[in-house]
C-alpha cells in the first residue's frame, strides 16, 4: 500500500519523516486461539496453567513507565475473576482510557468477529460508554454481547484477533471498511454541520497550546467553526467530521476521527514538533490531503505529551493560505 505524503509549512520539520516509507506490506490478520487463558486489564494475556504471558499481549502501544516498571500491571492483585467464562472473542489495548487507542488499536478488531463461532461473548477491558456502545453497535454488533471486565478473567477459550491498525506502521483495508460503516452513525446527527470546523483541545489539560485562544481567534476569523468534541456524541462527531470540507485542529485523538472524512476533505494538523505522530500520515487517503505546521515547546516536562508548546500565529496563517487556499 503507497504512504501518501503530506505537506508541511512552515520553518519547522520533523526529522522523522524521513523514516516514513513510500510504501508498507500490510499484514493479513489471523485469529489465534488460547486455553485456559487469565485475561488482565490492558491487553495482558496470561496462560493460567504455566503463568506465563502470551506473545499476543505484545505488540500494541504501552505506556513507557509500565514497560520500565515503574508502573504496576496489573493494578490488582493477581487472581482470576469466580466468574469465569468459557469461550471469548478479545477485543482490547493497553491504553483502554485513549479514544484514539480505542478506535484504531482496539474496536476494529470486530472486523475479524465472523471468523470465530457465532454468538461468541465478547470480552474488552475498555470502559463501557455510550461512544463505545455505538461504536459496537454501528458495526451491527448487538452491545450486550460485551463482558467488561475490571479484574483478570479466567476464560476456557480466548480467541485473540491481530490488530488491523498497526501504530506508526500500517492500516489494513478492513479498518477503513469498519470506518466507513461508522460514518453511517452520523446520519442519526441533529448537529448543524459546517463546511470548515477548527478541533480544539483548549479544555484538555495535556500538553497545552500556550496561544491557542490566539490561535482559535485567527481559525474563527477565516470561517473555522470550533469544536470541542469531548461534549459532543460520537454521531455528532462524526457527522461533523464526515461533511466538512476543511479541517483543522491540534494534534491528539480527537483528530483521528478524520478516518470518518472523505478523501476530498483537507485537513490541517498544528501540532508541537514533538509531537509528530506517523499514524497521522496513515489515516490520511491521499498525497496533499493532509498538511502540517509545527510550534516549539516550551517546558522540559519528562512526558513529551506534558510538554507545553507554542506555535507562530504568522505561520499558522500562512498554512491556512497555502494548504486551504483561502
Amino acid at each position: 500500500m503507497d504512504v501518501p505524503r503530506p505537506m508541511f509549512y512552515g520553518k519547522l520539520v520533523p526529522g522523522s519523516i524521513d523514516e516514513l516509507p513510500s510504501a508498507v506490506d500490510i499484514p493479513e490478520p489471523t485469529v489465534s486461539v488460547a486455553d485456559d487463558v487469565v485475561l488482565v486489564t490492558g491487553h495482558l494475556f496470561v496462560d493460567r496453567r504455566s503463568g506465563t504471558v502470551l506473545p499476543q499481549s505484545r505488540g500494541v502501544s504501552i505506556d513507557s513507565r509500565a514497560l520500565a516498571g515503574l508502573a504496576t500491571r496489573p493494578p490488582h492483585p493477581f487472581r482470576p475473576s469466580q466468574q469465569a467464562q468459557g469461550e471469548v472473542f478479545v477485543v482490547d489495548c493497553h491504553f483502554t482510557d485513549n479514544y484514539g487507542h480505542n478506535l484504531l488499536e482496539a474496536l476494529p478488531r470486530l472486523m475479524l468477529l465472523d471468523r470465530v463461532p457465532p454468538g461468541i461473548q465478547i470480552a474488552t477491558s475498555i470502559p463501557r460508554s455510550r461512544t463505545i456502545d455505538s461504536l459496537i453497535g454501528g458495526l451491527g454488533i448487538d452491545p450486550s454481547r460485551v463482558r467488561y471486565y475490571e479484574e483478570p478473567l479466567f476464560c476456557r477459550r480466548a480467541f485473540l484477533p491481530d490488530r488491523l491498525v498497526h501504530l506508526e506502521r500500517s492500516l489494513h483495508p478492513l479498518a477503513r471498511e469498519a470506518f466507513t460503516r461508522w460514518r453511517l452513525l452520523g446520519n442519526a446527527s441533529k448537529v448543524e454541520r459546517a463546511e470548515r470546523i477548527f478541533i480544539s483541545r483548549s479544555r484538555i489539560r495535556r500538553r497545552r497550546l500556550v496561544n491557542e485562544a490566539e490561535i482559535e481567534a485567527i481559525f474563527e476569523r477565516r470561517g473555522f467553526r470550533i469544536v470541542h468534541p469531548e461534549q459532543l456524541l460520537i454521531e455528532d462527531q462524526i457527522a461533523l467530521f464526515g461533511t466538512a470540507g476543511m479541517i483543522a485542529g491540534l494534534g491528539g485523538s480527537a483528530m483521528h476521527s478524520t478516518v470518518f472524512s472523505p478523501p476530498e476533505t483537507k485537513v490541517l494538523l498544528v501540532s508541537s514538533i514533538e509531537w509528530f505522530v506517523k499514524m497521522d500520515v496513515l489515516i490520511s487517503q491521499r498525497a496533499g490531503q493532509l498538511g502540517y505546521v509545527f510550534g516549539e515547546p516550551t517546558d522540559d516536562a519528562v512526558d513529551a505529551g506534558d510538554r507545553t508548546w507554542r506555535v507562530d500565529p504568522a505561520a499558522v496563517e500562512a498554512a491556512i493560505v497555502a494548504h486551504f487556499g483561502l
